[in-house]
């Protein structure tokens, strides 16, 4: 039960690192953005959390693939840093009303994983913390999120327009459909060398159970419309049995090989139907700014990320 306990906190509530015989959590700085800093301990919870998310712990990971989440994870909080700057520099707000509220949701869902109160602090005390620390935990994620959030519905969502023409034009291009495949990693050297090989005629086979990738699949038949835009643009592009440039997307590098196009009939286009593809074009559409508009907030930031601070969980 005890390890049981461990293992939730460390997910849920990114407890602090610690060293044996200390109680008191040692952190350093492992990335600048500008005047914000990105330390250790962020950086070992976030990736805890992202490994749970893929069903193990760090500990569990290969060398390969720490590297190549521990490289997602700094585009991750890089990224939000970004973001957040960017938001106090336009003089977007938030309220202690709408702090308050985020962060005692956010206690509220974690408390109600205990039997009780006692439970709940006995757990806590386990992990060398408190309510009131992780309620101020809580607090700074949820001023940050909050300034993301207000961001990105000003600067994005708000100047996404899709017409019923924009519609219209979209379901009809997917007449055409296309057989691909891809293999996608958490960095560009390992997607260059996985184009190379894959270029010079090697088995998609035999290059995918070589590397660690974030993924490697048959994607199957896919229309346009149905993928991020840049992902789509090259796989349309392709001709078959062609591999693609290394692609990079929110989601990482990929690398795309056509397997086969071809045409077909399309049903009327329903209400239903409409629905779906004007989902499909926001959702391309927002991937795809959203992306334009880190790289421009980057292109003028300072950004430094200190790799041999990073060398301990390495």
């Amino acid at each position: 039960m005890k390890k049981i306990i461990l293992v939730f906190l460390a997910i849920i509530l990114f407890s602090l690192p610690s060293f044996a015989g200390d109680l008191r959590p040692v952190d350093w700085i492992v990335a600048v953005v500008d005047a914000d800093i990105i330390t250790f301990t962020q950086f070992v919870e976030e990736m805890r959390v992202e490994s749970a998310r893929r069903g193990v712990s760090i500990e569990q990971l290969t060398p390969e693939q720490k590297n190549q989440l521990g490289d997602a994870v700094m585009e991750k909080l890089l990224t939000e840093a970004l973001l957040v700057q960017e938001a106090r520099r336009q003089i977007i707000t938030v309220t202690p009303a709408e702090i308050e509220k985020e962060a005692q949701d956010a206690m509220s869902r974690l408390r109600q994983q205990f039997v009780d109160q006692a439970a709940f602090e006995r757990a806590l005390a386990a992990e060398f913390t408190t309510p009131e620390r992780i309620n101020e935990r809580y607090r700074n994620q949820a001023e940050a999120q909050l300034l993301r959030t207000k961001l990105i519905n000003q600067e994005i969502k708000r100047k996404i327009k899709i017409t019923d023409s924009d519609i219209l034009s979209a379901y009809q291009t997917r007449a055409e459909e296309v057989h691909v495949r891809h293999i996608l990693a958490a960095d560009s050297k390992l997607a260059e060398s996985i184009r190379i090989r894959l270029s010079s005629g090697e088995k998609f086979e035999d290059v995918a159970s070589s590397v660690t990738a974030l993924e490697a699949a048959d994607l199957g038949w896919v229309r346009r419309g149905t993928m991020v835009e840049a992902f789509e643009n090259s796989a349309f592009a392709l001709m078959p049995n062609q591999t693609s440039d290394v692609v990079k997307t929110r989601y990482g590098y990929h690398v795309i090989q056509l397997i086969e196009r071809k045409k077909s009939e399309l049903p009327p286009l329903s209400d239903d139907i409409k629905e779906r593809v004007f989902n499909e074009l926001y959702t391309s559409k927002f991937d795809s700014m959203l992306e334009n508009f880190v790289d421009s907030i980057r292109e003028h930031a300072y950004v430094e990320i200190r790799e041999a601070s990073l060398e301990p969980l390495f």
